[in-house]
């Protein structure tokens, strides 16, 4: 695991301290309390006392295994609880998301949904979010580390901006930000990737709480070497983009060859589209049957790979 650099400058930046936001008297609430849900949550809202071990972000119990690469976490301090919660990760490495751990005191079927930028201004419609994973969890108790595989995984590229949608049937454990003008503010990070403060939200975009923590960690591996070493060439366009239907992938004569293949992948990796011993000029890529969502495209030439780049069907 890389270091973590969850930092106590996030109290500074934000005007608040996050020991604050756990500490609660007789008339605290939970969430989901608030929203008129009494089950399942009777306990979730009290205050947590850590332990030793939290030191180590409550390692997996032994024979717990778990298919990754890397990781990052935020915290599995609970305080409060709803239905799961909507954040944001930037990339700072290209990265394939491979699963995550979620902080929940019961087990239950989870899912996974994202979308390409922010959340912020789709907290409430499903608009511009895909179904990446629905998964069961077997719940290792309350403020411990309970892990949700994927059916796929996700990449991102350098730069990227994803946001995540994990919710679930049943309560959800997370924290409370420090202050509200914490919201998107950086809470962990390692090298690869930031994860950023929240919602705490309900089922199916339902009501949802700010600033939130989500409780849980991310497993990763960073994506194929070459492809991702490579930066995008500002030569090779792909437009109009976001596309609707049809768009132009432009390639220019400082490729050196005529000799050119193009492959059209998704976010899952998968070969979507393939054109081989194309010479220069244009081509025609028709999206009408592709899903909503980013794709990646990888040009060769004479059998090396020579550029990259990304683009949305819409």
């Amino acid at each position: 695991m890389k270091k973590n650099y969850t930092s106590t400058i996030i109290a500074i930046l934000c005007i608040g301290v996050f020991t604050k936001s756990y500490s609660q008297d007789a008339n605290f609430k939970t969430d989901a309390q608030l929203a008129g849900v009494q089950s399942e949550v009777s306990s979730l809202g009290q205050m947590y006392q850590p332990k030793p071990e939290d030191a180590s972000r409550m390692l997996p119990p032994q024979g717990y295994a778990f298919p990754a690469c890397d990781s990052d976490s935020t915290l599995f301090s609970g305080g409060n609880s709803y239905n799961g919660n909507m954040f944001n990760v930037v990339a700072l490495n290209n990265i394939s998301v491979t699963s995550f751990d979620v902080n929940c005191a019961a087990s239950g079927s989870f899912s996974v949904y994202y979308k390409t930028g922010s959340f912020v201004g789709f907290e409430s419609s499903s608009a511009g979010w895909t179904l990446l994973s629905t998964s069961n969890v077997v719940s290792t108790g309350s403020f411990h580390p309970s892990h949700l595989n994927l059916s796929n995984s996700l990449a991102l590229l350098t730069g990227d901006t994803v946001a995540f949608y994990i919710f679930s049937s049943v309560s959800v454990t997370y924290s409370n930000g420090p202050s509200p003008t914490c919201l998107d503010s950086v809470y962990s990070s390692n090298a690869d990737l930031k994860i950023l403060i929240g919602y705490g939200n309900a089922v199916n975009w339902g009501l949802f709480f700010t600033p939130r923590i989500w409780n849980g960690t991310i497993y990763y591996c960073a994506t194929i070497a070459g492809v991702n070493e490579l930066p995008e060439n500002k030569n090779i366009k792909v437009y109009p983009n976001p596309v609707s239907n049809y768009a132009t992938l432009s390639i220019p004569q400082s490729l050196g060859s005529n000799n050119v293949t193009i492959k059209v992948s998704d976010v899952f990796g998968k070969i979507v589209m393939e054109f081989s011993e194309i010479a220069f000029g244009s081509v025609q890529l028709d999206c009408r049957k592709f899903a909503t969502g980013m794709y990646y495209y990888a040009v060769y030439s004479d059998g090396f790979l020579k550029a990259k780049g990304k683009f949305i069907k819409q």
